[in-house]
């Protein structure tokens, strides 16, 4: 970035009240400045510990988000080593002391393009599958993998946020298999296709998973499939319910074992 551009960036930053603002820059045309996250109290991590614990499932232990400056270093770090590993992520422009700048990357929400329906709807859910399993391919995982980090791109799928790295606490596979369970918790609900259409879609790309991490994924598919008894009425219970209620049928219904997935 060019001096012009960091005082455009700096300029918008002092009069703005918001923490990602979107600035037009002189020469490096549209970017994201970030600032930092304010550090968040422990209570929310230690409900998600205990239901980790409750289900006995490592992989949906708390992530340590501690905000400030440790997230700022957790996000611009995990942004060059992914993009170090070829995935589509925001360019970082410029790293300061509480902000930093990343290139805007343009595109609508994958869960825009999910809600249309039809087959553009499934095929746009489809293309999120397809991406996991590029990114994992590569030895990568994205840690917050819900839909509405994904921007769909004229050149593919692309992924933001990154304030946080499941590998400080959990291994490799497990970090792959909490971006599916992520990524399916955020875009089951929203499918108008049938049980069995989903299932082929989801099965067929687990086939390219490795087994380690269609391991770690079964094993989560038996301790979760019983929250597809939750209520299915969105208005009543949040999508957040409603989400976990169709990811697990997805996963009763397609009886996930690492020796099944090769179908």
């Amino acid at each position: 970035m060019t001096d012009a551009d960091l005082a455009a960036v700096r300029a918008q930053l002092a009069v703005s009240r918001t923490r990602v603002c979107l600035i037009d820059t002189p020469g490096s045309g549209a970017v994201i400045a970030k600032r930092q996250r304010p550090s968040r109290g422990p209570w929310r991590a230690h409900a998600v510990n205990a239901l980790a614990r409750l289900v006995g499932l490592s992989l949906l232990q708390a992530v340590p988000a501690p905000g400030g400056a440790k997230a700022q270093a957790i996000e611009v770090a995990r942004l060059a080593a992914l993009a170090g590993e070829g995935v589509r992520v925001p360019e970082l422009l410029h790293v300061d002391v509480d902000f930093f700048v990343i290139r805007h990357l343009e595109g609508a929400s994958l869960v825009q393009a999910i809600e249309k329906g039809g087959t553009g709807g499934f095929e746009a859910w489809q293309a999120g599958l397809d991406t996991l399993v590029e990114v994992h391919a590569r030895g990568a995982y994205l840690s917050q993998a819900f839909a509405r980090n994904f921007l769909v791109t004229p050149a593919g799928l692309g992924m933001i946020d990154f304030e946080d790295d499941p590998r400080q606490v959990m291994s490799l596979e497990e970090a792959q298999a909490r971006d599916w369970l992520a990524y399916l918790h955020s875009t089951v609900w929203l499918l108008d296709r049938d049980s069995a259409a989903i299932r082929a879609a989801f099965v067929s790309r687990m086939a390219q998973e490795r087994p380690e991490v269609r391991a770690q994924l079964a094993r989560s598919a038996s301790r979760l499939a019983f929250l597809r008894h939750l209520p299915r009425s969105r208005r009543a219970w949040g999508r957040e319910v409603v989400g976990m209620q169709a990811a697990a049928s997805l996963f009763h219904l397609s009886a996930i074992a690492p020796a099944k997935m090769h179908v």
